[in-house]
């Protein structure tokens, strides 16, 4: 008799631990995602602000010249962004100038850049050039993306937007990590 109440109660405390693990992890992992995110939306507002500083001092023609020292820094920190989440970087203006990293894009990681679908980004495009900011987390035919749009202003003019799209994968990386420790407690 004390057997089978042990192996119940044994049971149930693990079936409890297991229940609880999951819930850490997933928990863990989603607090994780949202600090990445975080940081991937800093880094788009840097480049916004990049983006309309280099505005003002020389109007839009002088933004996307191809020789202006102006647009180095802003493809400097695209660079940086690029190297650390993956991601396809557009910065485009209210008169549809625009630049992105397409070719860098397609050169590292030609599978996420065949998924790129022109009409999403076109109505986030939209949204960002309204004024909005958007962060948005789709599964588009089994692939997950994370797309973080920032508008820059200037004294209250939208004059542009930047937009970044990043597989999930690259923003869900640190999650498998996290799995060990959980189970480490658990056990």
């Amino acid at each position: 008799m004390f057997a089978r109440i042990m192996a119940v109660v044994l049971t149930v405390i693990l079936l409890l631990t297991g229940v609880l693990s999951a819930i850490g992890w997933v928990t863990l992992r989603d607090q994780q995602t949202q600090g990445v995110m975080e940081k991937l939306r800093t880094e788009a507002r840097e480049i916004a602000y990049l983006a309309a500083q280099r505005q003002s001092s020389g109007g839009l023609g002088i933004f996307f010249r191809q020789d202006s020292p102006q647009l180095e820094d802003i493809q400097w920190k695209s660079n940086e962004v690029y190297d650390e989440y993956g991601a396809y970087i557009l910065v485009v203006d209210r008169n549809g100038r625009m630049m992105d990293n397409m070719n860098v894009t397609y050169a590292n990681n030609p599978d996420f850049a065949k998924t790129l679908d022109r009409q999403d980004i076109l109505e986030g495009l939209s949204r960002v050039l309204a004024g909005e900011e958007i962060e948005l987390h789709v599964n588009m035919d089994g692939n997950d993306f994370f797309t973080v749009g920032i508008p820059f202003v200037q004294q209250g003019a939208v004059l542009g937007a930047v937009f970044m799209q990043t597989p999930a994968q690259v923003i869900e990386a640190g999650a498998s990590e996290l799995l060990l420790p959980v189970v480490g407690i658990a056990a």
